[in-house]
């Protein structure tokens, strides 16, 4: 079953969509500090559909927050608060 890069990018993506609606950490036994609720903003290019969050100032200069396999956008929750604090702009895919 030879799966190409684009084909393989697109499973996680639905398997990371489908573990962070059920709200499931990527380590067992992982704490995890919860933000408030926010609203999972999309941007749709010709192959996938990116899911991200925005938190600060939306004038303020951009800092995108990347994770890597298997974690998900819950890995910036420490991070995140900082820095929107400071007044930058937080983009998490």
């Amino acid at each position: 079953m030879a799966q190409n890069r684009r084909d393989f990018l697109k499973s996680a993506g639905v398997v990371g969509a489908a573990a962070v609606a059920r709200g499931s950490s990527p380590v067992a036994g992982a704490r995890v500090q919860r933000r408030t609720a926010q609203d999972v903003r999309m941007v749709q290019t010709s192959v996938l559909d990116i899911g991200y969050e925005e938190a600060g100032n939306s004038g303020g200069f951009p800092i995108i927050l990347l994770h890597g396999f298997p974690y998900d956008v819950r890995s910036w929750d420490g991070v995140v608060p900082p820095l929107a604090d400071a007044g930058y702009r937080v983009l998490v895919p």
